[in-house]
């Protein structure tokens, strides 16, 4: 009944996980329809860095026998949670922007030009505003600010537009002078706001141990969560080895030496890559029955994330899809754990503490024999 449980425990942690990471994914990709690609970057930079940190971490930990050729097995679910409270959570950038015709519309508006005032005129404006990129401030908050404010454009931020209009009516060019005028982008708020940690969670299993060394491997096979939402996949792999096998002699200490390579799919618009190599130490105390083990250990780290999406600009021929993408790369490059694990039968409880640029916070749960 106990072992039921948990099993029931790790599922419900495991699926919380992926429904948040495919619900961030589907409202990430309506925010970034409305924006330009280096307004994209500012806006997700902040909420992306901690996947990669959650990613590499809850795998070192306490090392494997120094036996030649043993079986161990241990299998169980990894929680993760990167802090969220160094984040920034504002942004503002100088930039271009090509306006959609209802956003041209509002700027159109402010200049007096309204469907009531002069049709023909108001018409020609808006394919004026369409049809180029326009130099613009955006500002507002990044997807770990505030949700009950959008990201806003301002056209014309130094001052007053003017545009040079061929109107029929006329036989010479006319000039229309457009006031300086704030858009607010609907849909484009903090997606994570609220959120004191991003939670990631992953099935892990360690499986040895041959010359001392254990394979490790994470593996969530591409799973739809909903039509919404779209798929999630995950996999990763890593071997962990205990130098120790090779000495003839017993250490006073466990040293771990290790790497693990990681992949997340979600959905169609983010990609994230990790890799991970650190140096463990280790101490059990206790029996087979009951033990804790104390560790300590670093890792040298990178982390990616590749962003799909697609922005959508209208111009007087007509709306079009342009495809974006773009990569960035984690803050994080090493970090400092200081953990345990608790061991009682045959379930383990292991908890650590990592500091780095940004610091987290790893769980797991596993059954080992």
């Amino acid at each position: 009944m106990k072992m039921k449980y948990s099993i029931r425990i790790h599922s419900i942690i495991l699926l919380l996980a992926l429904y948040a990471h495919a619900s961030f994914s589907q409202s990430l990709n309506e925010s970034l329809s409305q924006l330009s690609q280096s307004a994209a970057i500012k806006f997700v930079q902040p909420g992306f860095d901690p996947f990669g940190i959650s990613l590499n971490g809850g795998w070192l930990g306490k090392a494997p026998r120094a036996r030649m050729a043993s079986f161990d097995l241990e299998f169980g679910v990894v929680a993760m949670g990167t802090i969220l409270t160094t984040s920034p959570t504002n942004f503002t950038l100088s930039s271009t922007y090509r306006f959609s015709r209802d956003q041209a519309g509002t700027i159109a508006d402010q200049a007096g030009l309204t469907s009531q005032s002069d049709p023909t005129l108001r018409g020609l404006v808006l394919d004026a505003i369409t049809s180029k990129d326009f130099p613009v401030v955006l500002y507002g908050p990044t997807v770990t600010g505030s949700k009950n404010r959008n990201v806003q454009i301002v056209f014309s931020p130094n001052g007053t537009e003017t545009l040079q209009i061929n109107d029929p009516r006329y036989p010479f060019p006319i000039n229309v002078n457009i006031p300086s005028k704030t858009v607010v982008l609907d849909g484009a708020t903090g997606l994570l706001d609220g959120f004191p940690i991003l939670p990631s969670a992953a099935p892990q299993l360690k499986l040895g141990t041959l010359f001392g060394t254990q394979a490790i491997l994470r593996l969530v096979p591409s799973t739809k969560v909903s039509d919404e939402f779209g798929k999630f996949s995950y996999t990763g792999f890593g071997l962990q080895h205990n130098p120790e096998v090779w000495l003839g002699t017993a250490l006073p200490v466990d040293l771990s030496l290790g790497f693990l390579i990681q992949n997340a799919k979600v959905g169609d618009v983010v990609e994230v890559k990790g890799a991970a190599y650190g140096l463990s130490i280790s101490k059990t105390f206790g029996g087979s029955l009951f033990s804790v083990t104390p560790y300590i250990g670093g890792l040298l780290e990178r982390s990616s994330v590749d962003v799909h999406y697609k922005q959508s600009i209208e111009s007087i021929t007509g709306k079009e899809e342009v495809n974006i993408n773009f990569s960035l790369n984690g803050i994080n490059k090493s970090r400092f754990i200081a953990g345990a694990r608790f061991h009682i039968v045959v379930l383990d409880l292991a908890v650590d503490y990592n500091i780095g640029k940004m610091n987290s916070v790893t769980s797991g749960i596993f059954f080992s024999f």
